[in-house]
């Protein structure tokens, strides 16, 4: 709860301009990752176990 206390401040000391660059930015990266870099949503990892009897001995 400090932390957020100790963000809240900082924010309120910051100029207005500052503030819309950054959250301009932070929207912009933002669309960015859901429309283009986000996984789609069928996309599944397959993780593919061998059999006991299918691993070599050393």
């Amino acid at each position: 709860m400090t932390l957020i206390l100790a963000l809240a401040c900082i924010l309120a000391q910051q100029e207005t301009q500052y503030l819309l660059w950054t959250g301009g930015i932070t929207g912009v990266t933002t669309l960015r990752w859901t429309l283009y870099l986000r996984p789609p949503q069928d996309f599944r990892w397959l993780v593919i176990v061998a059999e006991a009897e299918d691993v070599p001995t050393p």
